[in-house]
């Protein structure tokens, strides 16, 4: 019994730590983003702060200090590190070998077989699963017509015909889009989109799927851009990035029928109690 009490005062004042017996994942604070990874930092837009850094533990202190900070990338330039600290963004890790990434800790230590993690601990891979977490969350359109709400999109149904009261209607505008909130950031791994099939399919054209921790859509990374579908398609794009915010906007007069959007991401456990740390 005293063993128990002193576990729950320890569960209690882990603020980045999950506590679930035995088998909890280890601690640790952040991943290191594995080369290519799709997650970009623009070309350094959005840094928080650019420094020489004479560590990596120097490096990874200043990040959890600072407040806005979600990864940042260092590598050896003359006798010590460089990099830049990434303001709401994950730090690309490029074709350069001699720069890594490295991304704060949001999947419980555990983001499966892509990632190794930085306290010298490995989380198994049959530990991450992928899970759609896009069903039934916040959603918002630029305009609605035809009583096509933005809710539609994440009603569990991809049929495609709009008389079955399950696809999006925009207004025909400039750029109209449609945008969920994941809740949390999350390692996503693909969007997988149906078209509409009874009329007007081709109407989904030169449209692009962004993803980030951005409300903003066009402050975040794109995963695909200039995409078309056929009537009544469900395709899945691969988007291996990391986000909370995912948006699909058409470039052009037009308007924008969704029959469904699933979000789908790596997610640590089967329970929900591994999903988000911070």
């Amino acid at each position: 019994m005293a063993f128990k009490s002193v576990l729950a005062i320890a569960c209690a004042l882990a603020a980045l730590a999950v506590c679930a017996g035995a088998g909890d994942l280890p601690a640790c604070d952040f991943f290191k983003i594995p080369k290519g990874y799709l997650e970009a930092s623009n070309g350094g837009a959005g840094n928080l702060k650019c420094t020489r850094w004479g560590s990596l533990d120097e490096a990874k202190a200043e990040c959890l200090s600072a407040k806005g900070c979600d990864g940042f990338s260092f590598g050896p330039s003359g006798s010590g590190f460089s990099g830049c600290l990434k303001k709401n963004r994950a730090a690309g890790y490029n074709s350069n070998a001699a720069y890594s990434g490295y991304h704060k800790n949001v999947m419980g230590c555990c983001g499966g077989d892509d990632y190794t993690l930085q306290n010298g601990a490995v989380c198994s891979p049959s530990v991450a699963v992928e899970k759609l977490v896009s069903q039934g969350k916040p959603v918002k359109q630029s305009s609605v017509d035809f009583g096509g709400f933005p809710q539609r999109a994440v009603d569990g149904s991809t049929n495609p015909k709009y008389g079955s009261g399950s696809c999006t209607h925009t207004k025909k505008q400039r750029n109209p889009w449609w945008q969920v909130d994941l809740g949390a950031t999350y390692q996503i791994t693909k969007v997988v989109i149906t078209n509409r099939g009874d009329c007007c399919s081709d109407r989904l054209h030169n449209f692009e799927i962004r993803i980030g921790s951005k409300s903003n859509s066009n402050l975040n990374a794109w995963c695909a851009s200039g995409q078309k579908m056929g009537p009544g398609e469900t395709r899945a794009y691969s988007c291996p990035m990391v986000g909370r915010h995912v948006n699909i906007k058409i470039w052009d007069v037009e308007f924008l029928t969704l029959c469904e959007v699933q979000v789908f991401a790596k997610v640590a456990g089967s329970s929900e109690t591994y999903r988000m740390l911070v």
